[in-house]
């Protein structure tokens, strides 16, 4: 006796290949971002009108307390001297970025641009946020 077997359904499209794909796009992704810096002080920093240039490698952080942070140092005079140092031995004449929050006092800034201005062989410029 012969009986007519049914045909079973088809799985459909295996995703094997969407997951391979996705995988792909995920290591290019973690291997072509760009990390930076993030500061550890909390700044909001204040609205301009027009956007300065920015990607320059010496940047001070200033939050609204006056605080300030170089690279990953906190302590004011510690960040002041590699600050300083790093200012001096710079080759490219790159310009000194000093990130400010909205809130901190302008008067200490203003005397942070004083005091490291003749350190700085390219431009001491305070970076804003565009509107």
């Amino acid at each position: 006796m012969i009986f007519n077997e049914h045909e079973r359904p088809a799985f459909g499209e295996t995703i094997l290949p969407m997951i391979n794909v996705v995988f792909l796009l995920l290591i290019f992704l973690m291997l072509m971002g760009h990390i930076t810096e993030r500061p550890k002080l909390d700044i909001e920093a204040a609205q301009s009108e027009s956007s300065l240039e920015k990607g320059a490698a010496l940047t001070l952080f200033v939050d609204a307390t006056g605080a300030v942070q170089f690279r990953s140092l906190l302590e004011r005079e510690a960040a002041f001297v590699a600050l300083k140092q790093a200012l001096q031995d710079d080759e490219e004449s790159r310009d000194l970025v000093i990130r400010a929050d909205a809130g901190a006092d302008f008067a200490q800034v203003l005397e942070l641009v004083q005091i490291f201005r003749p350190y700085c062989k390219g431009n001491v410029k305070l970076e804003v946020r565009q509107r």
